[in-house]
């Protein structure tokens, strides 16, 4: 029985033995006190087989000795496959905190310190527990260590990275959010100082507010809100834009007899203006939208609403004394009528130009799209040969 529990004793410290050793490249059949063990182990069960309890036992207790021996093989090579994949890790992570500017960045440059003095600690430890003649007892304090602050290393890096993310997220969303508001103040969607401004910059502010406190998820979140309701504003405001310029085509085709000379254009044209109303006064404004367009593509036919077609694009001259630019091109009857609307062009322009950046800087020839400012129809490219009704004559505007 007791060279039956030494051979089990044996198996067992093999089992223990091929698990571990599954972990790393090194070959398990490499491995002199594995093989050693196995051939013994063979031994014993062989002199059990025959009767030579005594010679099996002999060779069982050199079996599991072997295995012993190859458990602690197997243990010291899991903690340094253990120790070169977290070091690994903590290299790639603090070179992609590098990249993204963390080391320069005041807002993450004390994180990346962190993890690159945390990562030369593991390599100092790492460098040790690898030097010739240091024993398993030795080795594995400085392996654990090793471990441990290449983890840290990572943690911080990461940190590190998710900040620098954060940053470019926020910084787009207060970029965004100050020229959603903007747009919605020159359009006349809203008034400044009333509700909607109120809350809208309230929540820029303190948006802005946690950014500087770097409180980045509550950042986000104001943000993300004020540019929810932006663009709430603004297709409400489309939709009332539009909805005003269906009404007002219904109202010229009442003035050029439509109703008796096309009474089924007619009709359908009123009955779609009330429905777009309906769903207007219901916040449904996409469906408003389509319905409003719907009773200005009917009425278009009688030639209603034609003449107050605008250039939808316009290609950038170079004019004496004064050359194009946003604010002039902005200020022109047919686009804006109105320099100070020059941002509008520029948001909409701006992967246009050469330096995106950079506003004042705009090239001959580049063809500029003209945003609707209040619904208004624009189609084709400006022409200085056509005339155009200004645009602050054309109603609903």
């Amino acid at each position: 029985m007791k060279i039956k529990r030494l051979i089990m004793i044996g198996m067992l410290f093999l089992v223990a033995f091929l698990t571990l050793q599954s972990l790393f490249s090194e070959s398990l059949y490499e491995n002199e006190w594995y093989i050693k063990s196995k051939e013994y182990l063979q031994k014993a069960q062989a002199a059990f087989d025959q009767g030579d309890y005594d010679k099996g036992n002999e060779y069982a207790q050199m079996a599991e000795e072997y295995a012993r021996k190859a458990e602690n093989e197997a243990n010291k090579q899991y903690i340094k496959h253990r120790a070169s994949a977290s070091r690994r890790e903590a290299e790639a992570n603090l070179n992609k905190a590098k990249d993204l500017g963390a080391d320069t960045n005041p807002e993450t440059k004390d994180l990346y310190a962190t993890a690159k003095d945390e990562y030369d600690s593991g390599m100092v430890d790492l460098d040790k527990a690898s030097e010739g003649g240091i024993g398993m007892d030795e080795s594995q304090p400085l392996l654990t260590q090793a471990i441990e602050s290449f983890e840290a290393s990572s943690k911080h890096s990461q940190s590190a990275i998710t900040a620098i993310q954060d940053i470019a997220v926020i910084d787009k969303l207060i970029q965004d959010t100050r020229q959603g508001l903007k747009t919605l103040l020159d359009k006349g969607y809203i008034a400044k100082g009333d509700s909607d401004d109120e809350q809208i910059s309230g929540l820029i502010n303190s948006g802005e507010e946690s950014y500087q406190n770097k409180e980045y998820v509550d950042a986000k979140d104001y943000l993300s809100q004020a540019k929810t309701q932006i663009a709430d504003l603004m297709q409400r405001g489309d939709a009332r834009a539009l909805y005003k310029r269906a009404e007002n085509a219904l109202a010229q085709a009442d003035e050029q007899g439509v109703d008796e000379t096309n009474p089924d254009e007619y009709d359908t044209a009123t009955i779609l203006l009330g429905s777009a109303k309906v769903d207007l006064d219901n916040s449904q404004y996409q469906a408003s939208m389509n319905k409003s367009q719907q009773v200005i593509d009917t009425l278009m036919i009688f030639g209603i609403g034609s003449s107050a077609v605008l250039p939808k694009y316009y290609k950038v001259r170079l004019l004496s004394p004064r050359r194009d630019c946003f604010s002039k091109i902005a200020g022109y009857d047919f686009v804006y009528g109105d320099e100070y609307k020059w941002r509008i062009l520029y948001e909409a322009n701006k992967d246009k130009i050469p330096q995106t950046d950079n506003p004042h800087l705009i090239m001959v020839d580049m063809i500029m799209e003209i945003p609707s400012l209040k619904g208004e129809i624009r189609e084709g490219t400006y022409s200085p040969d056509q005339e155009y009704t200004p645009i602050n004559e054309i109603e609903g505007n």
